[in-house]
């Protein structure tokens, strides 16, 4: 079914890619996937659903491995208007690139280089 979300995902249809989701999180209660939530969050993002993809990004963020989760949440919060807490975020992942590993930069440079830009406006 993850699969799936993420075809409809792709092909553009979020509507299909929640409903899917919910299905998924129906029949099987103990799965917990990063990249299905992320997915989740992102539909509901697509879709207008504001209030709804700031509570998922947020519930995502503590246990996504990388800074896509956080940049997407940040980006959000940056288009609501809560520009003090978007600024925080994309400053946190600066600095958790900054004086991480060094195989972290490269493997999370699209996030950093879109918070320092973020940081720089």
């Amino acid at each position: 079914m993850l699969g799936l979300a993420r075809a409809l995902f792709a092909v553009g249809d979020a509507h299909e890619t929640e409903v899917t989701l919910e299905r998924l999180r129906e029949a099987n209660p103990g799965y917990a996937s990063p990249d299905g939530h992320l997915l989740y969050a992102q539909s509901l993002e697509q879709q207008g659903k504001t209030d709804a993809a700031l509570y998922e990004y947020a519930a995502l963020v503590p246990y996504y491995p990388g800074q896509e989760a956080r940049a997407r949440y940040a980006l959000l919060l940056e288009r609501t208007g809560r520009i003090e807490e978007a600024q925080k975020i994309f400053e946190e992942i600066r600095q958790s690139i900054d004086y991480g590993p060094r195989h972290q930069y490269r493997e999370q440079r699209e996030w950093y280089e879109l918070a320092k830009r973020h940081l720089a406006t």
